[in-house]
């Protein structure tokens, strides 16, 4: 879709859904990226005071991806809740007929992604300070919240992935060692230990394979 066609069908959307038919662009929708499975745009509204009045950002996704804007929301909101540096979502469209498929709404941060603006050693340690942090959050209330919602459990409880990495031999090969020499820390549900457990498992695997430049335990919630 052309720009200006989906500026035009993304304001008269807005008009609708926030009831202000003088809504206006002080910045109409640009792309500024386009990601793995999505399109990304920023804009911001003009004649609007609420929280849309800040510069804000469009995740467009492709018509053939279907029931993610949801669950995508609820895990944003739960992290912004918790205070990780996500943005907040506020709005969630799952109608594909009014931009050409399901979108979401959120808060723009600005800033420059660390693999395009730093040596890779910087930007592999922010990642993994980043994956640290998120660690601490435990995920209990998050999965209260999506029991209550029609999202498959299979999609949050970790089974989907853990299926999809038995068919990537080197991925499976990978996972199997991590679980083979885990640290008896990581078997416990104490999530203030998640920085040991990393700096445990990045010596192991230093020392089995001479250089490893980051790790990320990603635990089954």
């Amino acid at each position: 879709m052309r720009n200006s066609n989906l500026s035009k069908k993304l304001l008269h959307y807005l008009r609708t859904e926030l009831k202000t038919s003088n809504l206006s662009y002080k910045l109409p929708p640009q792309r500024i990226e386009q990601g793995y499975e999505a399109f990304i745009y920023k804009f911001q509204l003009d004649n609007t005071i609420n929280e849309y009045s800040k510069p804000l950002v469009l995740r467009l996704y492709p018509k053939n991806i279907e029931n993610i804007v949801y669950k995508e929301s609820i895990f944003q909101n739960f992290l912004k809740e918790n205070k990780f540096p996500v943005p907040n979502v506020h709005a969630v469209c799952r109608d594909k007929k009014i931009l050409g498929g399901e979108f979401l709404l959120m808060d723009f941060l600005p800033g420059e992604t660390p693999k395009d603006s730093l040596p890779v050693q910087e930007s592999s340690k922010i990642l993994a300070e980043t994956h640290i942090s998120l660690h601490q959050i435990d995920p209990a209330q998050l999965i209260k919240r999506l029991k209550k919602t029609t999202i498959k459990s299979d999609i949050y409880d970790g089974s989907i992935w853990g299926e999809r990495a038995s068919k990537i031999k080197w991925l499976r090969q990978a996972i199997n060692w991590i679980k083979e020499n885990e640290p008896k820390i990581a078997r416990a549900r104490n999530t203030g230990g998640n920085q040991d457990i990393h700096k445990s498992v990045v010596k192991r695997l230093t020392d089995q394979f001479n250089e490893i430049t980051g790790i990320s335990i990603i635990p089954n919630v």
